[in-house]
């Protein structure tokens, strides 16, 4: 404390020629205390819950007076320099201030700004609801993700085992990680509040999504052929096709058939589609990447190609086929028709013996080819080589060649134009007559053996010459004459005793 000195009066005392001055002096009383402090003023716990209790506190130091100040009508009440009050409570939510003002040693006011006071806040909140996680019950794939949606000044304690959640359980913070079915539980914490209700979901767990079938059956079709379309993807909620042209999306149901689906002309074409997993996420993760299916729309089957074709051939033949790809060949070698039930051809077939060999081709979604039928004739050697009578030479008109053959029992074949003689040339029954020249060719066929070479014959006639060919009755006597062309010249009657009459 500092304490002033006033000067009040003084007397002059002369003593002994001593000059003495006596000052009375006075103290005046007046001191000047420390500053006003607020040491504490606060509602322990600032907020709490609806009917929970908070406790107000204050200590205000250097100050011989404070004042409590009605917040609705300003009434002031007097109030200790410092103590406890409480426990308050309310019923509903609520938001208020203590406020305050003091009266320091020195009679000012603290504050000291009239506007302003010593204030504290007490909040009254509702109970803590449950927390809101961000994934409800249900299926979901591997590495799921699992938060709450999180609310201020909380704590949130969670529990993967079914078990109740309390304080010691572990904090969650972030996201939970779930790899395995669980049942998850969780509440939020904060001080001067009753836990808040258990929150729980119990999360099943399955595998990645899994494409069991996508694919058109048959993928590979004939032309104006049906083909439909399967899929079956496991462990995902929802399916988009894209359209290949303009890109556009269109929800699918993750299961299912579709079709019949025909063209007209070949075509070749991908249905893509993706799909969103149980967790949300994209699949195939790549957005470049699509789950596929190929429909490939193609040409009829053409008939089997056989090397070599039908012919005549000795001892034996080895046949080959010239495949497509994909196609199944199938054949016979009794004449009966080819069916999707007959043998599948051999890569190549060695016949040694005369037959005919019939094939067809087949392919999932075509219909069969048209059937190609091949005579293959086996033959040991070769039949004789006709011979001609007259054999090549000038000769007058008409004139008549006989054919013949060594063979026994074969067939002769010929032509009379020059031309080659073939299993479809004329059959030789009776000898010839040319009235003209003329080239003849012949050959001899017998079943079981090979053709005969071809023989051939040149005949020159000398069409002008003339001859007379005499014509004779059951007697010998000539009745009678004409010439090459068969033109009648003369003709001889007889007499009775046979004395003729020409005419």
């Amino acid at each position: 404390m500092r304490l002033i000195v006033n000067t009040l009066f003084a007397y002059r005392i002369v003593d002994a020629n001593i000059r003495i001055f006596l000052l009375l002096l006075f103290f005046t009383g007046q001191a000047y205390a420390a500053s006003a402090e607020k040491v504490r003023f606060e509602w322990v716990p600032q907020t709490v819950e609806t009917n929970k209790y908070a406790y107000f506190y204050w200590d205000i130091r250097n100050v011989k007076d404070c004042y409590s100040v009605n917040s609705s009508t300003g009434q002031t009440e007097l109030k200790a320099i410092s103590g406890t009050a409480g426990p308050a409570t309310n019923a509903f939510p609520y938001v208020g201030k203590s406020r305050w003002f003091c009266i320091d040693l020195n009679g000012k006011r603290y504050p000291s700004d009239p506007s302003a006071y010593l204030e504290a806040t007490r909040i009254v909140e509702a109970p803590l609801t449950a927390p809101v996680l961000t994934r409800k019950t249900g299926t979901y794939n591997k590495g799921l993700q699992v938060g709450v949606e999180s609310g201020t000044q909380l704590t949130y304690r969670y529990t993967l085992n079914g078990s109740s959640v309390t304080e010691s359980s572990p904090i969650l913070s972030g996201g939970l990680i779930i790899n395995t079915t669980s049942t998850l539980k969780v509440r939020s914490y904060r001080t001067g509040f009753n836990p808040s209700p258990e929150a729980s979901a119990i999360y099943t767990i399955v595998s990645d999504p899994v494409v069991q079938r996508f694919e058109w059956v048959p993928k590979t079709v004939e032309t104006n052929k049906n083909a439909y379309f399967y899929w079956d993807i496991r462990n995902v909620k929802e399916c988009y096709s894209v359209a290949g042209g303009s890109g556009t999306s269109e929800r699918k149901a993750i299961s299912g058939s579709a079709g019949p689906a025909t063209n007209a002309f070949p075509y070749i074409g991908t249905s893509k589609w993706y799909c969103f997993d149980l967790n949300g996420n994209r699949y195939p993760r790549d957005q470049t990447k699509f789950i596929e299916a190929l429909r490939i729309v193609e040409a009829p089957l053409s008939a089997p190609v056989l090397q070599p074709g039908s012919g005549q051939y000795q001892q034996s033949v080895n046949v080959t086929l010239s495949p497509a790809a994909n196609v199944v060949y199938r054949y016979t070698l009794n004449g009966s028709t080819v069916t999707e039930q007959s043998s599948i051809i051999p890569s190549q077939l060695i016949f040694t013996n005369s037959v005919t060999l019939k094939v067809k081709g087949f392919r999932a979604g075509f219909n069969p080819s048209a059937e190609t039928v091949a005579a293959y004739d086996i033959v040991n050697g070769a039949a004789a080589t006709p011979l001609f009578s007259p054999e090549t030479g000038s000769y007058l008109s008409p004139l008549v060649v006989a054919l013949s053959s060594t063979t026994a029992a074969a067939t002769i074949r010929y032509t009379v134009d020059g031309s080659d003689v073939t299993a479809g040339s004329s059959i030789y029954t009776v000898p010839l007559t040319l009235y003209k020249s003329a080239t003849i060719k012949a050959k001899s066929f017998k079943a079981g053996l090979a053709a005969s070479p071809q023989n051939a014959a040149i005949f020159t006639l000398n069409e002008n010459s003339q001859v007379t060919y005499l014509h004779t009755d059951v007697l010998g006597s000539v009745t009678a004459e004409s010439d090459n062309s068969g033109q009648i010249k003369k003709t001889t009657d007889y007499k009775p005793f046979g004395e003729s009459k020409d005419n």
